[in-house]
């Protein structure tokens, strides 16, 4: 919903509020698929940063106060628009495309489809594209065109059109034909309309009446005027997934409701619910398929072993064999490929048996006696072997259950504390915690994110430059001695809840001299601004663009300390 059109319908208008006026101070990139934008205004200091993703699963963009670009693999780009004005912001109607008017005739559109199809483009006044953030080779020189939007607005004025397209397939289901004849909806919007009409989303248009049709419709421009005055919100669904709406969802009620004061904040907010996300169905799927492929070689071992336990079977077959060979010992002479004996206990039946040509008559005896003994052998490890692997099978098969049903970072937390055993046997974990076996203390704080505190001077300084990320947080109590903290970030900063900030901070003050002290100031910056000068002792370090925050010792409930 971050890209839905009525949420950049908006957001344009917050953007064109901020912008409006001011230059552009710098383009460049430093994550693949994201762009990031700063402008100023003249004779001003405050800058407005743009951060554009056009990453097919996770397209967005939001303004923020300020960007901190990396001194190394970061490139310039779009720097014809340096020091250019942007006029005005727009979305181009219907359609999933910002649109950033700029001085000289400059254009910088801004795609957020969703699709491999995202991208920023810069066009001049005749409508050539000048540069562009992917396929620019392919690009550059060639026209820019705008798809036809695949919504007629005249269907939101008309109920006679609106019912004649909702109609149109009795057999397709009421959801799916509202959705196609509303498209500019999309599935959440389309699920409320439903609601507020009281209408089943399973049933057949062939079932609608002409009334339902008229107060389909009549919700549908309620709707509308309600997203013409937006207020901001996200929804938690009670499996821990999140719904960025502009309007209050009746569908929803009953889960919690996060407001929020702009749709760039509701943005941002749901953003950073994403980056956990990714990090969670990553760190879930990594598990899953490693529980699938030992579960597949645990059944393709059980049914070797099946094969194995009946060859083993024959035990008593062989020994039989060397008996009957014993007796008819004067029967058998060296050379016969074979021989026909009578079975002991079954009057007629006979027993063809076949010999090694080189071995004498009690040689071939002795050799299936032999056979015998290791058929048995073979069978009760057989045996043995299949019912660990039953065992292991089933106990798989009961995890991935379990773990199909984690929808959280908490609940994949959860799930990996009470089958820490199992997984560590497995050799799924490395330890009990189920992370990374790291030099270091190791705390999960709000949101998922991990936090590395130094055990010692030297542990401090590896901690600080060579495990830590440019763009992690490094902590330290303000005026004592202390442990490093660094509280992991992949998904960038401004993605960071305030509250593992402050629980990061709190474990800085708990292993430092002031662990005894009420509130306590802990300076923070990024990693990249922390420097070791030439000489320094251990631990020693130098920080730069620091911020100061005040809290009190303590731990999180879960960690290794």
């Amino acid at each position: 919903m971050v890209i839905h059109y009525f949420t950049l319908l908006p957001f344009s208008k917050e953007l064109q509020h901020q912008l409006s006026g001011a230059e552009v101070a710098e383009v460049f990139t430093q994550q693949k698929s994201e762009l990031l934008l700063s402008c100023r205004h003249p004779g001003g200091t405050a800058e407005a940063a743009l951060t554009i993703s056009i990453q097919p699963k996770l397209n967005y963009c939001c303004l923020r106060s300020t960007l901190s670009r990396a001194r190394k693999n970061s490139y310039d780009l779009f720097q014809s628009i340096i020091g250019k004005a942007v006029r005005d912001v727009s979305v181009i109607p219907y359609d999933r495309t910002l649109r950033f008017e700029l001085d000289a005739g400059l254009t910088l559109f801004v795609q957020l489809f969703n699709t491999a199809e995202s991208n920023v483009l810069l066009v001049d006044s005749g409508g050539t594209i000048i540069e562009s953030f992917k396929s620019n080779k392919s690009l550059m020189g060639t026209m820019y065109a705008r798809k036809a939007p695949a919504f007629d607005p005249r269907v939101l004025e008309d109920v006679r059109l609106f019912t004649e397209l909702l109609l149109n397939d009795p057999s397709r289901t009421i959801s799916a034909a509202l959705e196609a004849a509303l498209p500019i909806f999309g599935s959440t919007y389309t699920r409320e309309l439903l609601h507020r009409a009281n209408i089943e989303d399973q049933r057949k248009v062939g079932t609608l009446q002409g009334p339902d049709a008229t107060n389909l419709h009549r919700e549908a421009k309620a709707l509308l005027n309600e997203l013409h005055t937006p207020q901001p919100s996200i929804y938690v669904r009670a499996n821990g997934v999140k719904v960025l709406s502009l309007v209050q969802l009746s569908h929803l009620t009953g889960c919690a409701r996060e407001t929020y004061t702009t749709v760039n904040d509701a943005i941002r907010a749901f953003i950073a619910t994403s980056f956990r996300r990714q990090g969670f169905e990553k760190k879930r799927s990594d598990l899953m398929k490693k529980m699938r492929g030992e579960l597949g070689r645990a059944r393709r071992s059980f049914d070797m072993g099946t094969q194995d336990l009946a060859e083993s079977r024959r035990a008593e077959e062989y020994e039989q064999f060397g008996q009957l060979l014993m007796a008819n010992l004067h029967d058998i002479r060296k050379g016969l490929k074979e021989i026909e004996v009578a079975d002991f206990s079954i009057p007629g039946k006979l027993h063809r048996i076949a010999l090694d040509q080189t071995l004498t008559p009690l040689k071939n005896a002795e050799r299936y006696f032999e056979k015998s003994k290791r058929s048995k052998a073979a069978r009760v490890e057989a045996q043995k072997r299949l019912r660990i692997l039953q065992t292991k099978i089933a106990a798989l098969e009961k995890l991935l259950l379990d773990l199909d049903d984690r929808a959280t970072d908490e609940q994949l937390h959860e799930f990996i504390t009470r089958h820490r055993e199992e997984l560590r046997n497995m050799k799924f974990i490395n330890d009990g915690s189920g992370k990374e076996q790291v030099p270091f203390r190791v705390f999960t704080v709000a949101g998922g994110f991990e936090v590395w505190v130094g055990k010692s001077s030297a542990n401090n300084d590896l901690l600080t430059m060579k495990y830590a990320k440019p763009h992690d947080l490094w902590f330290h109590v303000r005026g004592a001695g202390g442990s490093h903290t660094v509280l992991k970030v992949p998904g960038g900063t401004e993605n960071i809840p305030r509250e593992a900030i402050r629980q990061a901070a709190g474990i800085a003050v708990y292993y430092s001299k002031m662990r005894k002290a009420g509130n306590v100031p802990v300076a923070y910056c990024e990693r990249k601004y922390v420097r070791k000068p030439k000489g320094a002792a251990e631990g020693a370090v130098m920080l730069e663009r620091e911020k100061v925050i005040f809290v009190q010792p303590g731990l999180p409930r879960q960690g290794t300390p």
